[in-house]
């Protein structure tokens, strides 16, 4: 006795396929919701800064990136600022996210950058693999990461250049006080040339929380500062505000070792001239004799200069 063959379960046949397309459908629904969210929140958070002061353009707001992941892709941004005269601006500014995670966000511009500070020149950015991320954190609230490889910043009008190895940058609020930030800055491997005269920083380590002081404007709380300059090795802690004058003012721990470098450091900066870098390295380097080769005390900064054991080794940049 033989049997018929059995026909073949159409639902077995094209149900996976119906299943994997009614996903896929889903799937490029919700990366066209996202895509629409992110068009609006660009243009948000332009009104925004505009309201706040600033000046902020941009030609257009493309996605792509179907279906691997969400790209916002903002032709000719610009962002001035009319208080202080700095603009920058890029051919394209890019923001990555996954279409069902907009609580994450990368940024990324294309090169070169264009950085206009006024009265300090106008540069061109090279960072081929800058990338800075905001996203939300469940203890903080928000973060914000950035890093870069290699990268170059040069002065298009004039002398100056600077490059990097690596750097990166961590910001967030603070864990111990309302309303402060915290901010990390970790940078390997700095040069720079300014008015013909080199400087090297091997490693610059920085971890800071930044307050409101009331009428004495921010407060930098240095819980970490240290680098390695002309064989110079120096950190610093403590806390410092805005004096009248708009200069950094306070008193910082400190430990130097090898004064002299740092002296010749700060005169490659321009902190220094080339007779006060000579009386400083003399004199810090005298001072170190008692200490191995070393100072540690405190570093008091007022009046727009820094001192250490009553030697002057930097002047201070006005803040605006």
């Amino acid at each position: 006795m033989t049997h018929a063959p059995r026909k073949a379960n159409r639902w077995l046949l094209y149900g996976p396929l119906i299943a994997a397309g009614i996903l896929l459908l889903s799937y490029f629904a919700l990366w066209l919701q996202g895509a629409q969210a992110m068009r609006r929140s660009v243009e948000a958070w332009a009104e925004d800064q505009r309201a706040a002061g600033l000046e902020v353009s941009y030609e257009n707001v493309r996605a792509r990136g179907f279906p691997f992941y969400l790209r916002g892709a903002v032709a000719a941004p610009a962002i001035a600022d009319p208080a202080t005269g700095a603009r920058w601006r890029a051919d394209a500014l890019y923001i990555d996210a996954l279409p069902f995670a907009l609580d994450r966000l990368v940024f990324s511009a294309s090169n070169p950058q264009m950085l206009d500070l006024g009265r300090s020149g106008v540069w061109t950015l090279e960072a081929q693999d800058a990338r800075a991320s905001i996203g939300e954190d469940e203890t903080r609230g928000w973060i914000v990461n950035a890093q870069t490889g290699p990268a170059a910043l040069a002065r298009a009008d004039g002398p100056g250049r600077f490059r990097l190895e690596a750097a990166l940058m961590r910001v967030a609020p603070s864990l111990d006080a309302d309303g402060a930030l915290e901010t990390s800055l970790i940078v390997g491997g700095l040069a720079g040339e300014i008015d013909g005269k080199r400087f090297e920083a091997a490693r610059i380590e920085a971890f800071l929380e930044i307050a409101d002081a009331g009428e004495a404007g921010p407060e930098i709380r240095i819980k970490g500062l240290s680098f390695e300059t002309e064989g110079a090795r120096a950190s610093f802690s403590g806390a410092l505000v805005l004096d009248r004058g708009g200069y950094p003012a306070g008193v910082l721990q400190a430990e130097i070792i090898n004064p002299a470098g740092l002296a010749r450091a700060l005169a490659k900066l321009g902190a220094l001239t080339p007779a006060e870098s000579e009386q400083a390295a003399a004199a810090l380097t005298l001072a170190a004799l008692g200490g191995g080769g070393k100072i540690a005390g405190s570093a008091e900064l007022r009046d727009g200069a820094a001192y250490i054991a009553g030697v002057k080794f930097a002047d201070l940049p006005r803040i605006e």
